[in-house]
C-alpha cells in the first residue's frame, strides 16, 4: 500500500543533515502513532502483551524488544520510507515537500492510522525547532502486487544499470560492504530481504523452507556469473554528528552497478526491490535504488 504525503511547511521544517532526516522522521512518526492511534494508549498495557499487535502499525513501527520475532535490529519492518527530494533538508514556510511510505503485508489496512499520526505530528512539529506542517494531500497508489511483477518478462541477456540513489548499508558475511560491491552480494541481500519480509509479514501460508533455500542457492549461483562494473563511494555524516552514538550507523554506499546478465531471471526481483529497498535502514530512506535497462545506441 504506497502512500505519498504532500506536506506544506507552516514553520521552517529543517534537519541537521540529509543522512539523519529519515531517522528523525521514523522516530517522530512512531511516537505519533502511539500518541494518537494506539487503542490502549490510556491503559498500562505492554506492547508485547497487546492482543492487536499482529496487525497494529503502531506496534510494528517500533517493535517491542522482548517480542520473540523482533529481537534482532536487522529484522525487516513492514514499511518502507523514501524521500523524493534527495539532499534537501530545509523546507521554508509555505514550501511543499513529499514523503513516500509503503505499507506491507498485514499492516496495509492501517493506512488511516498513519494519516492520523501524520496530522498529529504536523501539529506537534518535527526537526530543529519543532517545525510544524500540514497535509496538503495524500496520494493512494496502486497496491504492490508481487504476482503482477513476477508475470512481467523481458528478453534474455542485456545490459542493465542499478542506480543507488540513497545510501546502501549492505552486509556480506556479517560485515558492512564499504567498497568492492559485487552484483551477487547486492542481489543476495535483496533476496534475503524479500524472503524475510514474506516470512514475517506476508499473507497466507508460508512457503516450504527447503524449496525456498534451494531456489535461493540457485539464483545466487547464477548471480555470481553476471558481469558487472561498480562505481560506488562510501558516504557518512560529518564528524561532528558522529559524536552521537545513534548517528554512527547512518552510513552507506551510493553509486551505480552496471551489469550484463540474464535479465529474464533477475528482472522481477530487481523490480520488486525498487519498492522494497535493499540493505539496512530502509525504514529511514536508505537502500533506495532505480533499475534500468540499457538500450544500445
Amino acid at each position: 500500500m504506497p502512500l505519498r504525503f504532500s506536506l506544506e511547511a507552516i514553520d521552517s521544517v529543517s534537519f541537521e543533515h540529509e543522512m539523519l532526516r529519515g531517522y528523525i522522521w521514523k522516530s517522530a512518526i512512531g511516537v505519533a502513532l502511539r500518541k494518537y492511534c494506539c487503542f490502549y494508549q490510556y491503559e498500562p498495557t505492554k506492547p508485547c502483551d497487546c492482543d492487536l499487535k499482529d496487525t497494529c502499525l503502531a506496534f510494528h513501527w517500533h517493535p517491542a524488544k522482548d517480542h520473540e520475532t523482533q529481537r534482532k535490529e536487522d529484522t525487516p519492518k513492514p514499511y518502507v520510507m523514501k524521500f523524493p527530494s534527495h539532499g534537501k533538508v530545509i523546507n521554508a514556510p509555505g514550501e511543499i515537500f513529499e514523503i513516500d511510505i509503503l505499507l506491507l503485508g498485514r499492516v496495509c489496512a492501517e493506512d488511516n492510522k498513519l494519516i492520523n499520526a501524520m496530522q498529529g505530528l504536523g501539529r506537534d512539529g518535527i526537526g530543529k525547532g519543532r517545525g510544524r506542517f500540514r497535509i496538503v494531500k495524500v496520494i493512494d497508489g496502486d497496491s504492490l502486487s508481487c504476482e503482477v511483477i513476477f508475470k512481467k518478462r523481458c528478453s534474455g541477456r542485456e545490459n542493465f544499470l542499478i542506480e543507488m540513489v540513497s545510501p546502501h548499508t549492505i552486509k556480506n558475511k556479517n560485515k558492512v560492504v564499504k567498497e568492492g560491491l559485487t552484483f551477487h552480494v547486492f542481489f543476495e541481500s535483496l533476496l534475503n530481504r524479500i524472503i524475510n519480509l514474506n516470512r514475517l509479514h506476508g499473507h497466507g501460508d508460508r512457503p516450504d523452507k527447503g524449496s525456498v533455500d534451494l531456489e535461493k542457492k540457485t539464483l545466487i549461483q547464477r548471480a555470481e556469473s553476471v558481469k558487472y562494473a561498480a562505481f560506488t563511494e562510501w558516504r557518512e555524516p560529518p564528524d561532528y554528528l558522529l559524536e552521537n552514538s545513534k548517528n554512527k550507523e547512518k552510513k552507506g554506499l551510493v553509486g551505480i552497478l552496471k551489469c550484463e546478465g540474464d535479465m529474464k531471471l533477475f528482472y522481477p526481483y530487481l523490480k520488486l526491490g525498487e519498492y522494497l529497498g535493499v540493505g539496512n535502514s530502509t525504514t529511514q530512506g536508505y537502500g533506495s535504488y532505480r533499475f534500468y535497462k540499457l538500450v544500445a545506441a
